[in-house]
C-alpha cells in the first residue's frame, strides 16, 4: 500500500504539472546573422562553463553520499550503535527544516559564487572533522557543520544551474546536472568502502576535507567569471 500510494501521488503530481504549468520552450530559431553568431559563441562558452560546473558537482555528490555510506561504518568502528547514528543524522533533517527557508531569503540577495564556495567549504570541513570525532556528541557537531554547508549549497546550486542553462535546452542540461548526482551515488559506496578497508577512516575524512576545499575553489572560479561577464 505504501508504494502504491507513492505511485498514485506521483501520477497526480504529473497531471497537475501538465494541466497548470505553461509551456516555456522558446519558438524555432531564426536564420543565423551576425548577432546570432555572437550568441552562438556565447552559448558555447556557457556550455563549457556548465560542463565544468557538473564535474565539480559530481565531486560534491561524492562527499554528500559519504553521509549514508562511510559515516555509519565509521561510527560503528568507533563503538557506537545504529541508534546513535540515527540520532546524530536526525540533526540534519531538523536543521534543514528549521533553517532552509530563512537561509533562502538571505541567499537570494547574493550571487551564487560566494554561497556555493562557503557551503562547499563547510561541507568538506564538517566531513573532515569526522576524522577526530570519538563520541556521539562529537559526531553530532560534525553533522551541524556540514548541514549548514548543505543548506547553503542546495538552493544556490539549483539557481546557478538555471542561470547557466540556455532557454531552449532546459531539459537536456538539467538532466545532465541530475546525472552527476546519480553517478556520485553509484561511485561513492565503492570508493568509500575501498578507502575504509585499505587506509582507514582518518585518511578518508581528511581527503574529503581536501576535496571540499578544491570543489569550493572551483565553484567560485566558475561562477565568479560568469557573474563578472554579466556585470560588464
Amino acid at each position: 500500500p505504501l508504494f502504491l500510494g507513492e505511485a498514485a501521488v506521483t501520477v497526480l503530481c504529473a497531471l497537475t504539472v501538465y494541466r497548470t504549468v505553461p509551456e516555456t520552450r522558446p519558438g524555432p530559431a531564426r536564420p543565423a546573422d551576425d548577432a546570432d553568431l555572437g550568441a552562438a559563441a556565447g552559448e558555447r562558452s556557457r556550455r563549457r562553463r556548465f560542463l565544468a560546473f557538473v564535474a565539480v558537482t559530481f565531486l560534491v555528490g561524492l562527499l554528500m553520499q559519504e553521509v549514508s555510506t562511510a559515516l555509519p561504518l565509521t561510527m560503528t568502528r568507533a563503538g557506537l550503535s545504529a541508534r546513535d547514528y540515527g540520532l546524530v543524522i536526525s540533526l540534519n533533517g531538523l536543521l534543514v527544516v528549521a533553517l532552509q527557508l530563512p537561509a533562502g531569503r538571505v541567499l537570494a540577495r547574493h550571487g551564487p559564487a560566494g554561497p556555493l564556495a562557503v557551503g562547499t567549504l563547510l561541507l568538506g570541513a564538517g566531513l573532515g572533522l569526522t576524522a577526530t570525532a570519538a563520541s556521539a556528541g562529537a559526531y553530532a557537531l560534525t553533522v551541524v557543520v556540514w548541514t549548514v554547508g548543505e543548506i547553503l549549497l542546495a538552493p544556490t546550486a539549483m539557481a546557478a544551474v538555471a542561470d547557466l542553462v540556455p532557454g531552449h535546452a532546459h531539459g537536456r542540461y538539467q538532466g545532465m546536472y541530475s546525472f552527476a548526482w546519480s553517478a556520485a551515488a553509484c561511485v561513492a559506496p565503492v570508493v568509500s568502502g575501498y578507502a575504509l578497508d585499505t587506509v582507514g577512516p582518518a585518511p578518508l575524512w581528511g581527503a574529503s576535507a581536501a576535496v571540499g576545499a578544491l570543489a569550493a575553489g572551483a565553484y567560485f572560479l566558475i561562477l565568479r567569471g560568469r557573474r563578472e561577464r554579466r556585470e560588464n
